[in-house]
């Protein structure tokens, strides 16, 4: 810890560079992110709200239901087993194996 803690001093202006390149970054990424939660128009009851997502990047191949549910490494994801739920969890395994059927 000493040693870093030397480094930055002794390289004070490097520290002030990348400190105002991390921050610029961070204000661009929080630019892209859609935050703002609103009451969900289909739910009577006023308790589920929604949120806006916006794709990094398009897929390059679609991939549909029929190839996920094809595909026997994706049986136990939720999407196969309970394709009523509107949210699900996804692992980063499964969503590995989706953007690669997608061509990422």
């Amino acid at each position: 810890m000493n040693a870093v803690v030397a480094f930055a001093l002794k390289h004070r202006v490097l520290m002030v560079v990348l400190f105002v390149m991390m921050l610029a970054g961070g204000i661009m990424a929080f630019r892209e992110l859609n935050i703002e939660a609103y009451p969900d128009p289909t739910d009577k009851t006023g308790k589920f709200v929604c949120v806006d997502i916006k794709a990094d990047k398009p897929l390059k191949t679609p991939v549909t239901m029929a190839a996920i549910k094809a595909d026997k490494k994706l049986a136990d994801m939720a999407l196969v087993k309970y394709s009523r739920l509107s949210v699900q969890p996804v692992t980063a395994d499964e969503w590995k194996m989706v953007c690669k059927m997608g061509g990422m």
